[in-house]
Protein backbone atom coordinates (compact mmCIF):
# COMPACT_ATOMS: atom_id res chain seq x y z
CA UNK A 1 0.00 0.00 0.00
CA UNK A 2 2.73 2.55 1.16
CA UNK A 3 4.47 1.96 -2.34
CA UNK A 4 1.55 2.85 -4.46
CA UNK A 5 0.58 6.26 -2.53
CA UNK A 6 4.31 7.26 -3.00
CA UNK A 7 3.80 6.54 -6.64
CA UNK A 8 0.97 8.27 -6.55
CA UNK A 9 2.36 11.40 -4.53
CA UNK A 10 5.05 10.84 -7.24
CA UNK A 11 2.68 11.38 -10.74
CA UNK A 12 0.82 14.28 -8.99
CA UNK A 13 4.71 15.70 -8.27
CA UNK A 14 5.66 15.28 -11.50
CA UNK A 15 2.33 16.81 -13.12
CA UNK A 16 2.65 20.00 -11.02
CA UNK A 17 6.13 20.08 -12.32
CA UNK A 18 5.13 19.93 -15.63
CA UNK A 19 2.57 22.36 -15.55
CA UNK A 20 4.96 24.55 -13.96
CA UNK A 21 7.28 23.87 -17.09
CA UNK A 22 4.34 24.61 -19.18
CA UNK A 23 4.23 27.96 -17.89
CA UNK A 24 7.41 28.69 -18.23
CA UNK A 25 7.56 27.83 -21.51
CA UNK A 26 4.45 29.98 -22.71
CA UNK A 27 6.46 32.99 -21.16
CA UNK A 28 9.16 32.30 -23.38
CA UNK A 29 7.16 31.75 -26.47
CA UNK A 30 4.52 34.37 -25.68
CA UNK A 31 5.74 36.65 -28.43
CA UNK A 32 5.22 34.15 -31.18
CA UNK A 33 1.70 32.75 -30.22
CA UNK A 34 -1.57 33.71 -30.97
CA UNK A 35 -2.95 35.83 -27.87
CA UNK A 36 -6.01 33.39 -27.93
CA UNK A 37 -4.13 30.03 -27.85
CA UNK A 38 -1.81 31.34 -25.32
CA UNK A 39 -4.56 32.07 -22.37
CA UNK A 40 -6.14 28.59 -23.16
CA UNK A 41 -2.64 26.49 -22.97
CA UNK A 42 -1.90 28.99 -19.41
CA UNK A 43 -6.03 28.60 -18.16
CA UNK A 44 -5.67 24.28 -19.04
CA UNK A 45 -2.26 24.33 -16.93
CA UNK A 46 -3.75 26.41 -14.11
CA UNK A 47 -6.71 24.23 -13.84
CA UNK A 48 -4.13 21.48 -13.70
CA UNK A 49 -2.48 22.81 -10.84
CA UNK A 50 -6.05 23.40 -9.04
CA UNK A 51 -7.01 20.06 -9.46
CA UNK A 52 -3.89 18.70 -8.28
CA UNK A 53 -3.94 20.55 -5.14
CA UNK A 54 -7.36 19.86 -4.45
CA UNK A 55 -6.53 16.07 -4.90
CA UNK A 56 -3.80 16.16 -2.64
CA UNK A 57 -5.83 17.93 0.19
CA UNK A 58 -8.76 15.69 0.14
CA UNK A 59 -5.42 12.46 -0.20
CA UNK A 60 -4.58 14.23 3.53
CA UNK A 61 -7.27 14.65 5.32
CA UNK A 62 -8.42 10.67 3.99
CA UNK A 63 -11.36 12.18 2.31
CA UNK A 64 -11.19 10.73 -1.23
CA UNK A 65 -12.92 6.96 -0.12
CA UNK A 66 -15.48 8.53 1.29
CA UNK A 67 -16.94 10.95 -1.41
CA UNK A 68 -15.96 8.33 -4.20
CA UNK A 69 -18.44 5.55 -1.91
CA UNK A 70 -22.02 6.14 -1.58
CA UNK A 71 -22.72 6.65 1.71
Amino acid sequence: FSSQRTVVRANKKQAYLKGVAGVRELRVRYRKTARKRLTQLYLHSLFGLIYFLILSMMDSYGCTGRILQPS
